[in-house]
């Protein structure tokens, strides 16, 4: 029974690269290699927020959570309309000082969630075109790595109010 298993995942794995193999151009190469593919059934995005920018600022930084369902992938990017670049960034503190670097891939273990943010690995929309308020839903876009094609999958963060802001001084007078 097992092998007639194997057989038939082989007969498939054939058959979709015979077809794949139309979609070559003139050279022999495949002309859709680097084209990322829209999908949202492989990857997961839940939960995506942020806190609305302080004034004068103009980045955000997003929580989510991501889980990469059917195999071993890597997070690439991130962009948004409302914003000029999109980065990856770990923070963490070096004698007393913050030090900042900036990631060019997280690996993904499938089936796992991972979370995204201020304690992990934070996803930071940069050089905003426009004002962030709480309330607002802001689509962004995370290029992923997944069986060695660039996927892209499309997500909205909700942005929340920082917390204490709106709040009276302590000892004013309401």
């Amino acid at each position: 029974m097992r092998s007639r298993y194997v057989l038939l995942m082989l007969l498939a794995l054939f058959a979709t690269g015979a077809w794949a193999a139309d979609a070559k151009d003139a050279k022999g190469a495949d002309a859709n290699a680097n084209a990322p593919v829209k999908d949202t059934k492989d990857v997961m995005i839940q939960n995506a927020w942020g806190y609305e920018p302080q004034p004068g600022q103009d980045k955000i930084a997003l929580e989510m959570e991501v889980t990469c369902l059917p195999t071993f992938c890597k997070l690439t990017g991130i962009e948004s309309k409302l914003a000029a670049s999109g980065t990856m960034q770990r923070y963490w503190a070096k004698h007393g000082r913050l030090v900042v670097e900036t990631i060019s891939a997280v690996p993904l273990r499938h089936g796992h969630t991972m979370k995204l943010g201020v304690r992990t690995i934070s996803l930071v929309l940069q050089g905003l075109r426009r004002p962030v308020t709480a309330g607002q839903r802001i689509p962004f876009t995370l290029t992923l790595i997944l069986s060695g094609k660039n996927i892209e999958v499309d997500g909205k963060a909700l942005i929340k109010a920082r917390p204490g802001v709106g709040l009276p001084a302590s000892g004013a007078q309401a």
